[in-house]
This record gives C-alpha cells, structure tokens and sequence, in this order.
C-alpha cells in the first residue's frame, strides 16, 4: 500500500525508482481507506537523508500510511534548507491539536552533550508529554531513546570510553512483542552511550532485546507498551 506524501517531497523520487508506492495529497484525497497517521520529529541534520531511510521502512506495511514531517522551532537548521523545511515540515505549534497513530522521534548528533545543555531540550520535553495524550504509539530511535527514557523515568545516560558499533549477536528476551517477533539474531548497533540495567528495571522498563555479553539493550519498553526505544541504529 502506498505511503501519502508531500508533493516534490526529494525522498519520493527515490522511492519510486524503487518501486515504492508514492501519493501526493491530491489523489490520497479520492482514496476511500482510513490512513494510518504517523508523524516523525526528525532531529538530524542531513533530514533529506532520514526522510528516504524511514519511508523505506514505512513502505514495507500492508496499510496506506500518512506521515506528517515535525521540526523543532528552538533550533536553527544549518544542514538542511530553510525552503526544504518551510515546504515539507510543521513546527510542533502547527500539529498540537491533531492525534496520530504513530509517532517516531529520531537520534541526533548530540550523544556526549547533557540532555539539558541540547538547545531544543525544553521543546522535546514538550513534546514527549504531548505523545502521552495524543499518540497510540511511539518510537524513540537512537539519541531520542535515550532521551526518552531519561525524561520519562529519569534514566541517566553512561558515556562509553569508545563508539559502540558493528554486527552483535542479539537475545530476545520475549518474543511475544510485536517489535521484535521476527527479530534476526544479529543486526546492527552503534552508539556513544547507553543506559544501565538496573536503572531500566528500577524505573519500569524491561528489556525486549539486548546484545549478547554486553549491557547495550537495542530495545527498551515501557510496561504500558506504548512507547517503544530502540537504541540501535
């Protein structure tokens, strides 16, 4: 089923040439389904290049989704252009009232920097009190679970002494979570920090996921299953 996005949208040539199914507003206006509404808060820089990695992902669901583009407005943007982000993005103010399905927070390149000293984090925390009323389900990727998970339970961050990445052979710790039912048993991991075990359980997270010998936890969830953190990438 197709994804409904902006017309002009540069992500949505590249789909198409990969024969992923595209439609702009104008003939998603005639389609007589109920889409699935998904907003994602795209906190990287390169967002043309997050835009293409998470449609792609999208695009493998049997539902026509909808996705709605949010930018912060308590950072200025020095990668991506202000007339790619005036045309394709809403700021929060301009999704506040509106409820969504599915919400997804990305990482951005701020892993070593308090979460307090992040210029937007007063705006992040806004906006992940605002999920808990207005969306069924959320998503925290990579920083963003880390972030999530220190707002919502207070979960400090550890820095490790190197980056964390590669191939890791996985443990799924409980199969009957949706998320990770058909999960390999190896997939990629890379990260500056993570959080520890015993703080997760402490403040009721559990682990659905984590690689083998080591305490990075991929996936995080909160008990209610609501919102979901992957600490992978």
């Amino acid at each position: 089923m197709p994804i409904k996005v902006q017309s002009g949208l540069p992500a949505r040539e590249t789909l198409e040439r990969e024969n992923v199914f595209t439609m702009d507003e104008n003939r998603a206006m005639h389609q007589d389904i109920r889409p699935i509404e998904v907003g994602i808060l795209n906190l990287m820089p390169l967002k043309e290049e997050t835009e293409l990695q998470i449609l792609r992902e999208l695009s493998n669901t049997p539902l026509q989704v909808d996705v709605t583009f949010v930018a912060v407005s308590s950072h200025e943007s020095r990668n991506t252009s202000s007339s790619h982000l005036n045309k394709f993005y809403n700021t929060f103010a301009e999704i506040r009232e509106r409820k969504f399905d599915g919400f997804i927070i990305t990482g951005a390149p701020v892993e070593q920097m308090e979460y307090e000293q992040v210029d937007y984090w007063r705006e992040f925390q806004e906006i992940c009190e605002w999920t808990k009323t207005n969306v069924t389900s959320t998503m925290h990727l990579c920083w963003g679970a880390q972030a999530g998970l220190y707002h919502h339970y207070g979960i400090p961050k550890y820095i490790l002494k190197d980056k964390m990445f590669g191939l890791f052979e996985h443990k799924v710790s409980n199969r009957k979570i949706p998320l990770v039912r058909r999960l390999f048993s190896c997939a990629s991991f890379q990260a500056h920090g993570g959080a520890q075990r015993g703080h997760r359980e402490s403040a009721g997270a559990y682990d659905s996921c984590r690689v083998k010998g080591s305490g990075g936890v991929p996936f995080d969830g909160r008990q209610r299953e609501k919102d979901i953190c992957d600490g992978s990438s």
